[in-house]
C-alpha cells in the first residue's frame, strides 16, 4: 500500500529543488538574455506546476494559497507563462537597479514589462494580477517571493505529516 502523504512531500521535494536550481541558473544568466530567456521561462514552469499542487490540494491549501497576500503572486505568474510563454516580451533587462528586498549577485536585473491585455477572457484576473504584483518588478526578487511562501506551504505541510505519523505511531 502506498502512503500518498510520502508521495506529496517526495514532490514538493523535486518542486523546490528544480526551483531553487532554475532561480540560481537565473542569477547566474545576468544580462545574457538567451541563458536568462530558457531560466525565466523555466522558473515560471516551476511556481505554477508548484502552485498547481497547491491549488489542486485540500480546502485549507487553497485557502492558504488565496489569502490576499500570495493570490496575485501566484496568478500573476501564471499570466506570462500560460499567456507569453514563448515570447520574449514578459521580461527586459533593465541596466538600473530597481529596487528589491534581496541582494542579487550582480547589477541590473531582468524586470516583467508591460504586457498586452489578454485576447482570452479566462485570462483577465491573471493579467490584473500580473500588473499588480509582477511588472516593473526584477524577476529574480518576485520568484524568489513566491519560492519563499511555496517553501513556508512546504514547511507546513511536512509538519503535519510528520505529527500523522507521529500520531500513528502512538496509537
Amino acid at each position: 500500500m502506498t502512503n500518498p502523504q510520502a508521495g506529496e512531500a517526495r514532490r514538493n521535494m523535486l518542486l523546490r529543488a528544480a526551483l531553487e536550481a532554475a532561480i540560481a541558473r537565473l542569477d547566474d544568466a545576468g544580462p545574457d538574455a538567451i541563458a536568462a530567456f530558457a531560466a525565466i521561462g523555466e522558473v515560471t514552469f516551476w511556481v505554477v506546476a508548484a502552485d498547481e499542487a497547491v491549488r489542486s490540494g485540500t480546502s485549507a491549501d487553497r485557502r492558504w494559497r488565496e489569502a490576499p497576500s500570495r493570490l496575485p503572486l501566484f496568478q500573476g505568474m501564471r499570466y506570462p507563462r500560460n499567456g507569453t510563454a514563448h515570447e520574449s516580451t514578459a521580461w527586459e533587462h533593465a541596466f538600473r537597479d530597481p529596487y528589491t528586498d534581496r541582494y542579487w549577485s550582480h547589477y541590473g536585473a531582468w524586470v516583467w514589462s508591460p504586457l498586452p491585455a489578454p485576447v482570452r477572457l479566462i485570462h483577465v484576473r491573471q493579467y490584473d494580477a500580473y500588473n499588480e504584483r509582477l511588472q516593473g518588478r526584477a524577476v529574480l526578487d518576485t520568484v524568489a517571493d513566491a519560492k519563499d511562501q511555496l517553501i513556508s506551504w512546504w514547511d507546513a505541510r511536512n509538519s503535519e505529516e510528520v505529527g500523522r505519523a507521529t500520531d500513528h505511531q502512538t496509537d
